[in-house]
């Protein structure tokens, strides 16, 4: 059955169809964010995503997938405006914020700045954006022009191609992994 976008488009005035259809994209655009951050090492013990609504389902896909794949290294998906109180200088803090305005997402992330160093922002701007600009700490930015909820593959594949490409996930599980987004990438594009 032929879709009639037109038809779509009277009922459809957030575009949502089109961004789903343009989906493959999105994990694309995701990939070369995450492979343009720039080769640092982290000393860290265990992973804090800061993050809310659409950004936090990103985090808690990574989560998940990490966990299947065998990664042992604790992931926390905080959606508080405060940090876990086991929170340490051996903390990899991700801040993720679609907008870089998220109220939730800045202070945790101005909690952490006081507590580690190991500190990464997702973000198109805001002021998370200038926030880490001013305290040097590294930033991985989206494409922007979305609703936040409808960037979920482009935050996902930003941030775990970021890990791959920083080696916060094992080299041996890398190999998997990049099988995974070529997989997930191919197949998308050849369905849409």
């Amino acid at each position: 059955m032929e879709i009639n976008r037109d038809s779509i488009s009277k009922f459809d005035e957030g575009n949502m169809f089109a961004i789903l259809a343009d989906f493959h994209n999105q994990v694309e655009i995701g990939i070369d964010a995450g492979q343009s951050i720039e080769k640092r090492s982290y000393d860290f013990e265990n992973v804090v995503i800061g993050d809310m609504g659409g950004s936090a389902i990103s985090g808690d896909i990574l989560r998940s997938y990490l966990k299947q794949v065998g990664y042992k290294k604790q992931i926390f998906v905080n959606r508080e405006y405060t940090l876990p109180n086991w929170v340490n200088e051996k903390t990899l803090i991700v801040a993720s914020s679609y907008s870089g305005n998220t109220e939730e997402t800045l202070q945790a992330y101005n909690e952490a700045i006081k507590i580690t160093k190991n500190i990464i922002c997702f973000t198109t701007g805001g002021e998370l954006e200038s926030l880490a600009i001013s305290n040097g700490h590294q930033i991985v930015k989206m494409q922007s022009g979305m609703m936040p909820r409808c960037a979920l593959a482009m935050s996902f594949f930003s941030i775990l191609t970021a890990f791959l490409h920083l080696d916060i996930v094992s080299k041996n599980m890398s190999e998997d992994i990049e099988l995974a987004i070529k997989d997930t990438y191919y197949n998308l594009k050849k369905s849409s």
